[in-house]
């Protein structure tokens, strides 16, 4: 940021130990004066407000005309206003090289109180924005838990798979060479919704057919067990009218 009277420009960058204040500032003419913020992480510890040679002069110092090194509070917030209006700090070091130090205070205190003003607007935005983005984390995590079943039929083959919410492929697929084939899966399978998270925590060490086996085993010992107990619906799909009461 910079205006006709050569305000400055402030880039914060990480110089370790040394001054962690880079000043780039626009070209300066023979006789203008201009001030620039320094702000400091390595001791002393602090902000100032310096002239800048002007141009063509030989002499390098830099004169602090304001500074902040022992009031860490003033410091903080000096440091966070150079940061964003470098035009109102160099405003501040015209005043204090004129009218003392006692005036930039006056200048950097107004122009933070205009900077708490637009912080304080925009915190409910921030605020809402932080809330949207906590719910629209939460929705994907409980996305990412839930697990549902969808026919998935493919190439003449009759299956049906497991997938998770948030995701459009499936996880896990089994498929029929028949249709009868899948419905009498299906009737037992039905009643296994609880059981799928443990279904894909078993696919975390074990592969797609190993659990396939493992549920048609399972599934051919429920209907003896429904047939032997004398509630089985009869011919090809003896889990036809199972509720999972067996």
């Amino acid at each position: 940021m910079a205006d006709a009277r050569g305000a400055t420009t402030i880039e914060v960058i990480d110089l370790g130990s040394t001054p962690s204040l880079a000043v780039h500032s626009l070209p300066q003419t023979s006789g203008e004066v201009i001030f620039e913020a320094e702000l400091r992480d390595s001791p002393p510890y602090g902000v100032a407000i310096v002239r800048r040679p002007m141009a063509g002069q030989t002499n390098s110092a830099r004169p602090v005309v304001w500074s902040a090194v022992r009031n860490l509070r003033a410091g903080h917030a000096a440091s966070r206003l150079a940061r964003a209006q470098s035009c109102s700090m160099h405003l501040a070091g015209c005043h204090a090289s004129v009218f003392g130090p006692d005036e930039a205070s006056s200048e950097i205190e107004l122009g933070l109180e205009v900077d708490r003003l637009e912080m304080d607007e925009q915190r409910p935005k921030t605020e809402r924005r932080a809330r949207e983005a906590a719910d629209q984390a939460e929705q994907e995590r409980l996305q990412r838990l839930l697990i549902e079943s969808f026919l998935d039929h493919a190439d003449g083959w009759f299956g049906l798979n497991l997938r998770r919410g948030n995701e459009q492929k499936p996880f896990w697929v089994i498929r029929f060479r028949e249709r009868w084939e899948l419905e009498r899966f299906r009737d037992w399978f039905r009643c296994q919704s609880p059981r799928f998270t443990a279904w894909a925590e078993f696919l975390e060490t074990n592969n797609a057919a190993s659990l396939e086996r493992m549920l048609l085993r399972e599934m051919l010992e429920t209907e003896r067990r429904v047939k032997k107990a004398g509630l089985g619906g009869g011919g090809r799909r003896p889990l036809r009218f199972w509720r999972g009461d067996e």
